[in-house]
């Protein structure tokens, strides 16, 4: 990129300087910056890999870079100017896979089960919460987690979450149902009629899977999607499928000590 600096009004004749300034971040990828002192001014790579705004093209190590810049002392001619930088080479990515833009997206889910008065009658009640995470060295941007309740097929909630940062920083995990850094503690035995811990979500499930001896268990997934730094889509699993959580539930004398 070309950064005028507003404070400068000429150039020596013939002459143009580049100045290297630290490196800026731009959608959780970090990008070189040379400084010119006025003009019009294009940026060129010596070797033949191009970069445009939504592409990569992947570098082969060992890779030699040079860039190059021409300007003019006035927006409507005058003399053209030109410089070239001294030649960078890097034997290796440092750490492994540092210059290549990567995005994982993960999520998770944990339940508990729980009995409430409906109206007149006492019904079973499944509060969940659970995290989403980018392991990835890019931003993700637009992440949504879809809830299939009972696990059906069906898509039953949707929460927004936003951006998640690359991985290693404050905001790569984020809570889904609260849209925060951590969870809520979910109570592991909630009291009969006991509401949900603020921060969590609910339903209340319209099947469930017998599992013995004599238990009920209740499923429901998730899964989270968003896009990256390149806006190419990303997910936590292939369309159709996530993360489920099963939750129990037993009648009297059926409990046993373990799931």
């Amino acid at each position: 990129a070309g950064f005028i600096d507003p404070t400068l009004r000429s150039i020596p004749t013939g002459e143009i300087r580049l100045q290297r300034e630290p490196d800026v971040e731009e959608n959780g990828v970090q990008m070189a910056v040379l400084r010119v002192a006025e003009g019009v001014v294009t940026l060129e790579e010596s070797d033949s890999t191009k970069h445009s705004a939504n592409t990569f093209s992947a570098t082969t190590f060992p890779t030699t870079k040079q860039a190059s810049a021409t300007a003019t002392t006035d927006p409507s001619g005058g003399t053209t100017l030109s410089a070239t930088t001294n030649p960078v080479t890097c034997s290796a990515q440092n750490p492994a896979g540092a210059c290549t833009p990567s995005a994982q997206l993960t999520v998770d889910k944990i339940c508990v089960t729980a009995l409430q008065l409906l109206g007149t009658n006492v019904v079973v009640r499944v509060d969940y919460t659970g995290q989403v995470h980018n392991g990835g060295n890019v931003n993700i941007n637009s992440v949504q987690v879809t809830e299939d309740d009972n696990a059906d097929g069906s898509l039953d909630r949707t929460f927004s979450v936003g951006t998640l940062t690359p991985s290693g920083t404050a905001g790569a995990d984020k809570c889904y149902t609260n849209n925060a850094a951590t969870c809520p503690a979910l109570i592991p035995v909630p009291a009969f009629n006991q509401p949900p811990v603020a921060g969590t979500a609910s339903y209340f499930p319209s099947t469930g899977t017998p599992v013995d001896p004599g238990r009920v268990q209740f499923s429901d997934t998730v899964r989270a999607t968003g896009t990256d730094a390149f806006g190419r889509l990303v997910a936590s699993h292939p369309l159709g499928s996530g993360v489920t959580a099963h939750c129990l539930i037993c009648p009297f004398g059926a409990c046993p000590t373990a799931p």
